[in-house]
């Protein structure tokens, strides 16, 4: 799976693999070792390279195209113990770099989310401490704001250490559950939130739906962020239909809506922790940019999947 290439003292190629063809996409013309060392971004000679001072600090990782790889230099000696020449390993690190920036983005993502609000109650508290008690309309509403940041900040922290659970392997209490079931109790309790944006809830019943084995309060959190997700996005005298049926040896659910829709390049990112299409619109509505991170968790911990289809105001 390495990208291997060796050369003797006076530069020569004498093996290099498959791996290191693929990776550094060569040509004929480039089969030299000025030409491979150009491509690896290296300006050395043979004689300089086979001083221990380079070949102690020589790793580095570059970028060739959309791939990361990290290169490694070795020098190797011949039967006389001399120096014989170098090794070339070649690791295509892409999933690891690509890792390494989702942690980077996720505390990012993370102290934004908590600085957002932490600052609101810093600035109202300071108002009320220096006198705005006095003014009681004022400090109601400034206790208000208090009050609806710190409920915010609760409930991402609330996400992230159930992210964090799934994340070390959460149990799941298992007991055989009907989908539609389920889906009915979601919506009785998701009932006031719709009638308040004076929205129609249908549920569609398939034929011959059958029993899941799963934990239903972790199946109910999955159907309570994406159904809420639809009354969220979908306007007033909107509708949302709610279809449960069997599709192949599965049970399925499928939550459709007349909202405002998602732009195709987004459709592929909604699921990722902290990603948003409209992220003044969702942080405006409450949204802690994890609940379809936690439904995905949700679906692909009892041995299903997740998948969303849509177009802008559809």
């Amino acid at each position: 799976t390495d990208g291997i290439i060796a050369f003797n003292r006076d530069g020569l190629i004498i093996h290099i693999n498959s791996a290191a063809h693929r990776f550094l996409e060569l040509q004929q013309v480039d089969l030299s070792f000025m030409g491979i060392m150009s491509k690896l971004g290296f300006d050395r000679t043979m004689p300089e390279m086979l001083e221990q001072d380079f070949l102690n600090d020589a790793d580095r990782n570059i970028q060739l195209r959309d791939r990361f790889y990290k290169v490694s230099f070795a020098s190797f000696t011949d039967k006389e113990n001399m120096a014989g020449g170098v090794i070339t390993v070649i690791q295509d690190v892409t999933e690891a770099q690509k890792l390494d920036n989702m942690r980077k983005e996720f505390v990012a993502n993370v102290s934004h989310e908590l600085k957002t609000p932490l600052t609101s109650i810093k600035s109202y508290s300071e108002t009320l401490l220096d006198g705005a008690l006095e003014d009681h309309d004022t400090a109601k509403n400034f206790l208000q704001v208090i009050y609806s940041e710190s409920n915010r900040m609760d409930r991402l922290v609330k996400d992230l250490l159930l992210l964090s659970k799934h994340d070390s392997g959460i149990k799941l209490n298992l007991q055989d559950i009907s989908p539609l079931n389920i889906t009915r109790n979601v919506l009785e309790n998701l009932k006031m939130a719709a009638d308040e944006k004076h929205q129609q809830m249908t549920v569609i019943e398939g034929e011959e739906i059958p029993q899941v084995s799963g934990d239903w309060d972790r199946l109910e959190q999955l159907l309570f962020n994406v159904v809420g997700n639809a009354i969220k996005y979908t306007p007033d005298y909107g509708e949302i239909t709610v279809t449960v049926c069997k599709r192949g040896g599965y049970a399925c659910i499928l939550v459709e809506d007349t909202g405002i829709g998602i732009p195709e390049k987004d459709l592929g990112r909604i699921f990722e922790r902290f990603y948003r299409v409209d992220k003044a619109r969702s942080r405006q509505m409450g949204g802690t940019g994890l609940g379809l991170s936690i439904a995905r968790e949700i679906a692909e911990s009892h041995g299903g999947s997740i998948e969303a289809k849509s177009e802008p105001n559809k």
